[in-house]
């Protein structure tokens, strides 16, 4: 496969922990997704212990922080899951809006609509802001993206 000779990077925002949502990331590589495109992926969370969930949050942000800062981002693909992975990459992506720099918002999870209509009306307000502010979207079926269409 030939190589990418692009600068431009793809940052692409992924739990540490096993599941659904890694195996996608990692069929990307396995693919040759990483190498056509340019991507960075930058791990957000681990599901191990309280420390290493913070020490992953933090270092993913660093990160971020050094190629939204010095290198040249085309776009941040973020997967997203509800409650705190839904909160947290959120953080991602509202920095990457102040740099004006799209974001692809992939949500993985089966209790997305469950997680909205749990939610307080002023996370409703915030959770629909978050995702009329995405400049794409991705679901995994049509019932959710009727969903999200509302």
């Amino acid at each position: 496969m030939k190589q990418n000779i692009s600068k431009k990077y793809v940052l692409m925002l992924c739990t540490f922990a096993r599941g659904g949502m890694r195996s996608v990331v990692e069929g990307y590589r396995e693919d040759g997704v990483f190498d056509k495109w340019n991507v960075k992926l930058i791990f957000t969370h681990d599901d191990r212990s309280m420390f290493l969930k913070f020490y992953t949050f933090l270092k993913g942000l660093l990160i971020f922080l050094y190629y939204i800062s010095f290198k040249d981002v085309a776009l941040v693909h973020n997967h997203s899951a509800m409650k705190g992975s839904f909160w947290r990459k959120n953080t991602f992506s509202s920095i990457a809006r102040l740099r004006a720099i799209p974001v692809l918002l992939h949500l993985h999870g089966s209790e997305m609509e469950t997680f909205y209509n749990n939610s307080s009306a002023y996370a409703k307000h915030k959770i629909s802001t978050v995702l009329e502010k995405a400049d794409r979207i991705i679901v995994l079926s049509k019932s959710w993206s009727e969903f999200i269409a509302q």
